[in-house]
């Protein structure tokens, strides 16, 4: 992958460029990638609440299917990356990292669940966008049972894949809080427990894997 981050001691991490990039694309990338690592201190998981990746129906930089490749709402090119999960220049039609329209952003959490027991294939990724062919069947089927985030695991029923509204749960923990002023957390926009950045600004490990086996 032409982006990768390392984890080092005490959760730090480093972004390591591979192969020839454009300026465009480095830039891109990069951004992208520190939008997404900036997403774990707000609290954020690689699928918005949980670590399920890959999940096509998650629109967010959280979700490795959309990090480096960008998001993209085009109607007939949704399955360039949800379901083939191209992130090149050269694999990618419209948005990709190369040009000056790549986008980055969290979910709004506006897609539907998707039952993998049950796919509706009409329904693409919930955006009301462009069919996917799930199956590779040729047929807008109804209900179809795919593994369409490729984890080896049918989620179905309440294990169903489902979006998540970032931008309403974010949580900046490292905000600043007066250890002797309680008042200081709502002031902060801080929600969450108190914490003493002064003593520990440590924050959760979140682990990442390879983006792309490639």
């Amino acid at each position: 992958a032409p982006a990768i981050v390392r984890l080092m001691k005490r959760a730090a991490w480093i972004l390591r460029r591979y192969g020839p990039q454009t300026a465009s694309q480095y830039a891109n990338q990069q951004g992208s990638t520190i939008m997404h690592e900036f997403g774990h201190t707000l609290g954020l998981r690689h699928g918005g609440f949980e670590d399920t990746n890959w999940k096509p129906n998650y629109y967010s930089i959280m979700n490795y299917t959309y990090q480096i490749a960008g998001l993209d709402d085009t109607a007939d090119r949704v399955w360039e990356r949800a379901k083939q999960q191209k992130y090149t220049c050269a694999d990618l039609t419209y948005n990709d990292p190369c040009m000056t329209t790549f986008k980055m952003d969290y979910s709004y959490g506006t897609d539907t669940t998707m039952d993998e027991g049950a796919i509706n294939e009409n329904n693409g990724i919930g955006r009301s966008l462009a069919w996917i062919d799930w199956n590779n069947d040729g047929l807008k089927t109804t209900s179809t049972r795919v593994d369409v985030n490729s984890d080896g695991i049918i989620s179905y029923g309440s294990y169903a894949l489902k979006d998540h509204n970032d931008w309403r749960v974010v949580s900046p923990t490292f905000a600043y809080v007066n250890p002797t002023n309680q008042y200081s957390d709502s002031n902060a926009g801080f929600g969450g427990g108190r914490l003493d950045v002064a003593a520990n600004d440590i924050q959760p490990v979140v682990a990442e894997e390879p983006l792309h086996h490639d």
